[in-house]
């Protein structure tokens, strides 16, 4: 993954969820109000809160993608850092033991 997929998840999934809770307000009321006046069929207002909450919907799961891309980044980092730990660690280790070995005879 490169690091320029990475982005702000939280605002997407707030702004998502506020639309999706809107479009369901919206929906609701148009729903009560045919209810009460004995009518049939979705009136605009209705109409208008299914899609309100439909690009709510959608937002929010573009959130929640990038929310998982973020994570694989941050694991992906943390993955390498650890693998130059290693790599640094066995180079130390090696030096370390190499110093403390005795010389041999015959060496200055």
């Amino acid at each position: 993954m490169k690091p320029s997929q990475a982005g702000r998840s939280a605002g997407k999934i707030i702004g998502g969820l506020a639309l999706l809770l809107v479009g369901a307000f919206f929906w609701l009321d148009a729903r009560l109000s045919a209810v009460a006046a004995e009518e049939t069929g979705l009136s605009a207002w209705g109409v208008a809160g299914i899609v309100v909450a439909a690009v709510g919907f959608v937002v929010v799961l573009y959130g929640v993608w990038q929310l998982a891309t973020n994570v694989d980044l941050a694991a992906d980092v943390a993955a390498r850092a650890l693998y130059t730990q290693r790599q640094q660690d066995a180079v130390a280790d090696a030096e370390a033991r190499r110093r403390a070995q005795p010389p041999a005879a015959g060496a200055p």
